[in-house]
């Protein structure tokens, strides 16, 4: 009710997906994508490695995920993410969880380790300012987005870290 009251007072709506616009069910609403600044990108690192901070092994892969661990009191998928790297047991497998909230991460952290993967596989770095995400991605070989299939995550979010 006060979603709809909202939208007839404004002049004009802006919604980041065509789904959450169809949804306002208005004709003044306008899709505005979500985007990022490349300019925050172009540095390169300074100073040490970003893996270092993560193993010395030169052959390990590094899987990393960026982002809340939950929204709308759902999962974003990192359980499925870790159940994945216990069913492959890739010994140079490395899962890095950049976000919060912490508790969230703790029990990450505990699923990780009641089903046996190596302690040191795991980096739970926390959340950290936006403007160290740039050097935490040149971390990763892989970046991970393992949302669940949902109508949420599938219409109307707007991944802004795969942007």
């Amino acid at each position: 009710l006060l979603q709809r009251r909202a939208v007839r007072a404004c002049g004009c709506v802006l919604a980041v997906t065509a789904s959450l616009a169809d949804h306002l069910g208005t004709t003044r609403a306008r899709v505005l994508r979500d985007g990022f600044r490349a300019s925050r990108f172009e540095r390169g690192t300074t100073g040490a490695d970003p893996r270092a901070r993560l193993t010395d092994d030169p052959a390990a892969v590094i899987v990393g995920y960026v982002g809340r661990l939950t929204t709308l009191g759902m999962a974003k998928g990192l359980p499925a993410l870790v159940d994945a790297f216990a069913r492959l047991r890739d010994p140079r497998l490395h899962l890095c969880v950049v976000g919060g909230p912490a508790d969230e991460a703790r029990v990450l952290g505990a699923r990780w380790r009641s089903l046996g993967l190596p302690s040191g596989h795991l980096h739970l770095a926390g959340e950290v300012p936006p403007a160290d995400v740039p050097s935490w991605l040149t971390a990763f070989d892989v970046c991970a987005m393992p949302f669940p299939r949902t109508p949420h995550f599938s219409y109307d979010a707007s991944p802004l870290k795969l942007f």
